[in-house]
């Protein structure tokens, strides 16, 4: 009875954590959309795209879907409105057409082109992992004693044509930006933060599509602006990898930011910074028959982490003394 109880909390605990990423993924989205200009209802419900589509890829939609893409709806500012509210609900209940949803990702694309092509970029990653949310919420699932949910075939289908759409849009607007040309230059002191990030995801030679989703969600967490400047200088580090003497570099700029500051401010900076770029080098590897992947960290990016951890911690030592 015990294990089934811990793995009943264990299940509940991460379908909590889950949608409270889902929620501020929500919100981050719109709060992307805001700074690059005043969204319209059209371009809100057309975010939904994603998570419609996928939703109704079993040929239903299921009431955890409905909750979850409705509370999607009110983040983005859709359902105060009763005419808005109502086209949510249409949505919901009647099944798009083929031609429906090519017209809805049609106009979605060029919706998003208003904006600098970083928070586009921002914004496509987010939507992925809204979608992928949706997708885990297909099929009811028991664990333990707790009734959860768990993405179905129909559901793993559906993501990977999300995804395949969401592509598309990414590869269409990179194609028409300036490829960077160098992996250094001049930069934002605080996008310095993000580097180690970068680090660890180029570890093992690659940057896999939830390393990239990863490093973009934690702007806001170390307290980068997603501003236009910053979103084209971090594609910049993703697209070439950052030469080693400019890490060391930037790294001697980072910490001499953090020597400047109280001891409880520059811990928390630390532990939060270093729990970021463990969770990139868990983002490389994980099941993939399984929708929200599994945790698998490489040597070359044990290794990496450890280094960004010896660099930060001599660093507090040397001020400590």
């Amino acid at each position: 009875m015990t294990e089934f109880l811990n793995q009943s909390l264990k299940e509940f605990e991460q379908h909590t954590d889950n949608r409270e990423k889902f929620i501020n993924a929500s919100r981050r989205i719109i709060h992307l959309v805001r700074t690059a200009g005043d969204p319209s209802d059209d371009l809100a419900l057309l975010l939904l795209t994603p998570m419609i589509e996928i939703a109704w890829a079993d040929g239903r939609v299921g009431r955890a879907e409905q909750n979850a893409i409705l509370e999607a709806a009110d983040a983005f500012g859709l359902i105060e409105n009763q005419a808005n509210g109502l086209t949510v609900m249409d949505r919901l209940t009647t099944r798009p057409t083929a031609a429906e949803l090519s017209s809805w990702w049609r106009d979605l694309g060029n919706s998003l082109n208003f904006m600098p092509m970083g928070q586009m970029l921002a914004v496509i990653s987010l939507l992925l992992e809204q979608s992928r949310y949706i997708a885990g919420l297909g099929q009811k699932e028991v664990y333990g004693l707790w009734r959860g949910y768990k993405a179905g075939e129909d559901e793993r289908v559906g993501l990977s044509v999300v995804e395949e759409r969401l592509g598309r849009l990414n590869e269409s607007r990179q194609k028409r930006a300036d490829k960077p040309s160098t992996a250094s230059g001049s930069h934002p002191d605080e996008c310095l933060a993000v580097l180690p990030l970068i680090k660890v995801a180029w570890a093992d030679g690659r940057i896999t599509k939830r390393e990239r989703q990863l490093i973009f969600d934690s702007l806001f967490d170390l307290g980068v602006e997603p501003t236009n400047e910053n979103l084209q200088l971090l594609l910049k580090w993703l697209e070439l990898r950052p030469e080693d003497d400019f890490f060391e570099a930037s790294m001697t700029k980072l910490r001499a930011g953090l020597e400047k500051l109280d001891h409880d401010t520059r811990s928390d900076k630390k532990y939060s910074l270093l729990s970021q770029c463990t969770l990139v080098a868990e983002a490389s590897g994980g099941d993939t028959a399984d929708a929200s992947g599994g945790t698998k960290i490489c040597r070359e990016e044990v290794e990496t982490v450890k280094h960004i951890a010896r660099l930060l911690s001599g660093a507090i030592e040397r001020n400590r003394g």
